[in-house]
C-alpha cells in the first residue's frame, strides 16, 4: 500500500476530511483504521456466530443494521475499485440511503467482510478519500454493533466498551465538526460536557446521554 495524496475539493458534510491534494495521508493513520475496522468486523462476525442465524433472524433492526453494513461494503468497493480512478469524495456511495440487499445474513455478511478486506490490501494507492472511508467503515460497524446489543440478546457491547482508540478518534472528529456548525466565539464545549469521561462524552454527541442545562450536540457522524 502506498500513501498517496488526496484528491478533490474541501471535506464534505459527512465529516469524510480533507480530499485536497495537499492531504497526504499518514501511514500510522491509515494502519490504525484498517486494524481497527479489522478488529470490529471480526467481534461482530464473532457475536453474531455465538446467536446464529436463527437468533438474528427474530429481529427486523437487526436484520436491517445487518443489510446496511453489507450494503455500505458493496458501495465501498466501488471507491476502492483498482481498475479506475478512484472518486474524488463519498457523496452518493455511503450506501446507507439503499433499499436492504436481499438475504441479509451473518453469512452474507461475512463474505462482505472478506471483500472489502481483501480490496484493502490490494489497493496500491491510498487518497484521503480512501483513507478517511476506512474510518467511516470503522464508526458504522462499532456503531452497529453498539445498536445490536440493544436488541440481540447476547451481544454486550455499550458505551463503556467501545475501543479507546475508535473512541479517541471519534471524538477528535466529532469535536471538529461540533466546531464548524458552531457561531463564531461559542466553539469551546460546555464545561459540563468536557468533565464527561471520553465515553460518555462521545454518547452525548451520539445523542444517547443527555447533560443537564446543555444541548443536544446536533451532529451525527453517520449523517
Amino acid at each position: 500500500m502506498t500513501a498517496g495524496a488526496g484528491e478533490g475539493g474541501p471535506a464534505d458534510a459527512a465529516g469524510f476530511g480533507d480530499t485536497s491534494p495537499a492531504a497526504a495521508v499518514d501511514e500510522r493513520e491509515l494502519d490504525r483504521y484498517v486494524t481497527g475496522a479489522s478488529s470490529a468486523h471480526q467481534r461482530l462476525l464473532a457475536g453474531l456466530d455465538g446467536l446464529g442465524e436463527a437468533v438474528m433472524a427474530q429481529s427486523q433492526i437487526a436484520v436491517r443494521l445487518v443489510a446496511e453494513l453489507i450494503q455500505q461494503a458493496d458501495a465501498h468497493l466501488v471507491l476502492f475499485d483498482i481498475s479506475g480512478d478512484p472518486p474524488v469524495s463519498m457523496s452518493g456511495i455511503s450506501g446507507t440511503d439503499a433499499p436492504d440487499p436481499p438475504g441479509a445474513s451473518i453469512a452474507t455478511f461475512r463474505r462482505s467482510v472478506w471483500a472489502l478486506e481483501m480490496a484493502w490490501s490490494a489497493t496500491e494507492v491510498w487518497s484521503r478519500v480512501r483513507c478517511d472511508a476506512v474510518f467511516t467503515r470503522w464508526r458504522a460497524v462499532e456503531l452497529a454493533h453498539l445498536e445490536l446489543s440493544e436488541h440481540l440478546e447476547g451481544l454486550n457491547v455499550t458505551l463503556e466498551t467501545l475501543p479507546g482508540d475508535y473512541v479517541r478518534e471519534e471524538l477528535r472528529r466529532l469535536e471538529m465538526l461540533w466546531r464548524a456548525r458552531r457561531p463564531m466565539g461559542l466553539t469551546v464545549l460546555p464545561d459540563a460536557v468536557l468533565a464527561l469521561e471520553p465515553t460518555r462524552r462521545l454518547g452525548w454527541f451520539l445523542g444517547r446521554v443527555s447533560v443537564d442545562g446543555v444541548e443536544p450536540a446536533g451532529v451525527d457522524p453517520r449523517s
